[in-house]
């Protein structure tokens, strides 16, 4: 078999063995990125569970305003990248905490289409709940 034949049917095998390797270790870094973002925001979403549970079982009510603040201040301080946190009602009310500088303010969103589908599109007891920033409603 002359040379040039070898070359020729080597590059394919090459070439496939080269985007077989590339895929596995893509897998192998997405894999590794999720597992990553998921240890990042299993904290909080614990958290965000916590407040949900609070606030169903009446220990805490974010209408009042006195000690839903000494309640939600202590929330955000495991986890730093947590900015604000927020009570939206099935009027559409919302009570927020800013983390900083710590501030607590009401909000009434009932103008704002979005935040009205997805409160209205939850069904039986609402759950804490993470949305894209792309759906923030700007207050």
């Amino acid at each position: 078999m002359p040379w040039d034949w070898f070359c020729f049917w080597a590059l394919p095998a090459a070439v496939k063995n080269t985007f077989t390797l590339l895929y596995d270790q893509s897998e192998q870094l997405i894999d590794s990125l999720v597992n990553t973002i998921d240890q990042e925001l299993k904290p909080i979403q614990r958290q965000a569970e916590f407040v949900t549970r609070q606030v169903r079982n009446g220990n805490v009510d974010p209408r009042k305003n006195d000690s839903w603040l000494r309640f939600i201040e202590a929330v955000p301080a495991a986890k730093p990248q947590v900015i604000s946190l927020g009570f939206i009602s099935r009027n559409y009310e919302a009570t927020i905490y800013a983390v900083r500088p710590a501030e607590l303010f009401h909000r009434d969103f009932s103008r704002f289409k979005e935040v009205r589908e997805i409160v209205d599109g939850v069904k039986g007891p609402m759950r804490p709940q993470w949305y894209r920033p792309d759906i923030t409603v700007k207050i």
